[in-house]
């Protein structure tokens, strides 16, 4: 009876001893504190974050190698409020490396028990989604930029989800429409444009949808906030489809070409006055050399 015992009792050391080198083998900090924020188990990725050993943070807080006692406030607080809700939450919290200085931050499962004294602790394993949050920021960086870049310039931009047809407009897009960044805000743009206009747009979008060709039109649209009609010039492509090869993502540019296309009827009236005016008129350079004549003229 006794020898069976020994041997249950090794086979479960050894069991444990597998476990623990398993937890240690895993770089994510994995740790159990009491509702003090006291560590009462740490695996080798938590004790590397702070340059220590495991058991070396048995029995301390977090400020006995941080000096961070805001922070350390902070992560008791966190684990009173686990214990007190009795149920698993995920919470978003920062650390610092204190080999590198550099700062980590962490997306922490945070899982109450009771142990067998009947103390309640928390579990908790945290993922290391420093680049994560890197590359949003970074992203978020870039996205700030061309948008300014955009409201710089003369040009508007929108985002537009075909499935949901949710759009989101630049501020320059709505100063040169006039149509606000609202719910269903492209159908409200839709409306703007002259009826004689519409079935261009309508086929060019339609295209887009369903072939994938990427357009570039030109149309008038009532600006609502002014009354006052305007020429647009809109360019649109496809960036993302779904699994079924469906549009989710399109991205466009617009542009008020408006002063352009009053230029252009201004130069085709002269072309014409140009033309069929009866008086002869001649066209010469500095040095008198000919450049163009009237019909009247010849």
């Amino acid at each position: 009876m006794t020898d069976n015992f020994q041997q249950r009792l090794e086979e479960e050391q050894a069991k444990n001893k597998s476990l623990l080198g398993i937890i240690n083998a895993i770089s994510d900090p994995i740790m159990v504190k009491d509702r003090h924020g006291k560590y009462l188990f740490a695996n080798k990725g938590l004790a590397d974050l702070y340059n220590t050993v495991p058991h070396k943070l048995i029995g301390k807080d977090d400020t006995y190698f941080t000096g961070n006692i805001a922070q350390t406030k902070v992560y008791t607080e966190s684990v009173q409020t686990v214990i007190q809700s009795k149920k698993q939450q995920v919470v978003y919290e920062d650390a610092t490396d204190l080999q590198t200085g550099e700062t980590h931050n962490y997306r922490s499962l945070k899982i109450p028990f009771v142990n067998t004294k009947g103390e309640d602790n928390v579990v908790i394993i945290a993922a290391d989604i420093t680049d994560v949050v890197t590359l949003k920021k970074e992203a978020e960086k870039n996205e700030k930029k061309i948008m300014v870049t955009l409201d710089a310039y003369s040009e508007g931009m929108y985002e537009w989800d075909p499935q949901t047809n949710e759009v989101f407009y630049n501020t320059r897009l709505e100063t040169i429409t006039g149509v606000g960044n609202v719910n269903n805000s492209f159908e409200e743009y839709q409306r703007c444009i002259l009826d004689d206009d519409k079935a261009k747009v309508n086929k060019a979008q339609q295209k887009l949808l369903e072939a994938n060709i990427a357009y570039s039109i030109e149309y008038r649209m009532l600006r609502p906030s002014d009354n006052k009609q305007i020429w647009i010039s809109d360019r649109a492509a496809v960036l993302e489809y779904n699994k079924q090869g469906e549009p989710l993502w399109i991205i466009g540019i617009i542009q008020d070409i408006t002063a352009r296309k009053l230029l252009q009827e201004k130069l085709k009236l002269a072309a014409s006055v140009f033309t069929h005016v009866c008086e002869n008129i001649i066209i010469t350079d500095v040095t008198g050399t000919i450049i163009d004549v009237n019909k009247a003229f010849t």
